[in-house]
């Protein structure tokens, strides 16, 4: 079994001395994959049912909350907001180094 995942982050920039409107703002998306599924009880195979003889089926392990796929999607669409907005301060910084004074 597979799971793809996508989250969706709005983010704003603004400035304390000029609260409306925003410096900078978007939206960033994380998106994740997962194939990783441990199996249930390794090295067990089904008794009965259509699946005779084969292993048991695998699914996400709920003690490792930090293999949660939505998780890993938020902390990706963090990381994208994150990139955006420090790409944005770097624009504007650079541009503020090369005004002449």
């Amino acid at each position: 079994m597979c799971e793809y995942v996508v989250s969706e982050r709005g983010f704003r920039v603004g400035a304390r001395s000029r609260p409306a409107p925003p410096l900078y703002e978007g939206i960033s998306l994380g998106r994740f994959a997962s194939a990783l599924k441990l199996p249930v009880r390794p090295g067990r195979v089904l008794s009965k049912g259509s699946g005779l003889g084969q292993p048991e089926p695998r699914r996400f392990p709920t003690e490792l909350p930090w293999l949660d796929p939505w998780g890993v999607a938020r902390e990706l669409a963090l990381y994208d907001a994150l990139s955006k907005v420090e790409d944005w301060a770097e624009g504007k910084l650079r541009d503020l180094t090369l005004q002449p004074n």
